[in-house]
């Protein structure tokens, strides 16, 4: 569909389900977002789920940011109100889902429920709407992808046993998480694509040569899913700790079994392979904790 403004489809768009019937999109088609779709019983579930979810994530996404420029003793009143959120629509969701289970849309939402960011549903309520789905839900690509999701290993809190990895590095040499016990191991997921992940390069360097004579390693898994990308990057940032990655992009069972859905993100694992740190990768927080450990 064409309109005046156009140029600015990210702005001015509209989402259509389509389906074996009449459909017909009727309004003012000045504005794509506006437009009024007629027909497709799909669409109307679509619509529906999104009114159902679009005011409380946007209520929880300026309560994350609002969280960021805090200081941690001033955000328990948004980190309660931001569980509280989540709660709330994490039944919603469960509800729409499991009452809708032989819907495209509901295949669709679970799917970006598995992989996106900002997900609001945990591995078991996942678990639970596939299980309900209909059967040639289930058989289709997306629900394959859903269903290897749900048999991954848990992601690993503060205190678990790291889940083991096995990917190759650019060179095709098969690396193994579990090589580097009785280090103190950086957990680094990333992409050549990510700029903030290619700025924190320059500064684990630093740290990486402070500290790697000391038992320090870097294990960096990245989300890329081309090798010319990703190589380039590890050469153009003069990475010398290990790399891998599966060229799988945000499907990689790596990034999947590890919870993680945005980057940069980390996991500071100790000589027993025991995870003391995760979250979004930060320069003076990790600095202090490696002063700590090493030079005690």
């Amino acid at each position: 569909m064409q309109n005046e403004r156009n140029q600015y489809q990210f702005r001015d768009r509209k989402f259509i389900w389509l389906e074996p019937a009449k459909i017909n999109p009727n309004g003012d088609f000045e504005f794509l977002n506006n437009i009024k779709v007629e027909g497709s019983s799909s669409q109307t579930e679509f619509e529906n789920y999104h009114l159902l979810v679009d005011n409380d994530t946007k209520k929880l996404n300026e309560l994350r940011n609002q969280v960021l420029i805090k200081t941690d003793e001033k955000t328990n009143t948004e980190t309660n109100e931001i569980e509280l959120i989540q709660k709330n629509l994490s039944d919603s969701i469960m509800e729409f889902l499991v009452h809708h289970q032989d819907s495209y849309v509901t295949l669709n939402s679970l799917y970006e429920e598995t992989y996106f960011y900002n997900a609001i549903l945990n591995k078991n309520q996942i678990r639970t709407v596939y299980d309900n789905l209909s059967d040639n839900l289930k058989e289709s690509e997306l629900g394959v992808q859903i269903k290897n999701y749900t048999e991954l290993p848990e992601p690993p809190n503060i205190g678990d046993i790291a889940n083991e990895i096995t990917q190759v590095t650019p060179n095709g040499e098969t690396i193994k998480l579990s090589d580097y016990r009785g280090k103190y191991v950086l957990l680094d997921f990333w992409s050549s694509g990510c700029g903030p992940c290619r700025s924190a390069n320059k500064w684990l360097r630093k740290e990486y040569s402070k500290y790697n004579q000391k038992g320090f390693e870097i294990f960096g898994v990245s989300g890329d899913i081309d090798h010319k990308s990703w190589t380039y990057a590890i050469e153009q940032d003069s990475i010398p700790w290990t790399n891998v990655c599966d060229l799988k992009g945000w499907t990689s069972e790596t990034f999947l079994m590890y919870g993680v859905k945005g980057i940069t993100f980390g996991f500071l694992i100790n000589p027993d392979g025991i995870v003391i740190k995760k979250g979004i990768l930060n320069q003076s927080d990790l600095e202090v904790l490696l002063k700590r450990i090493f030079e005690i």
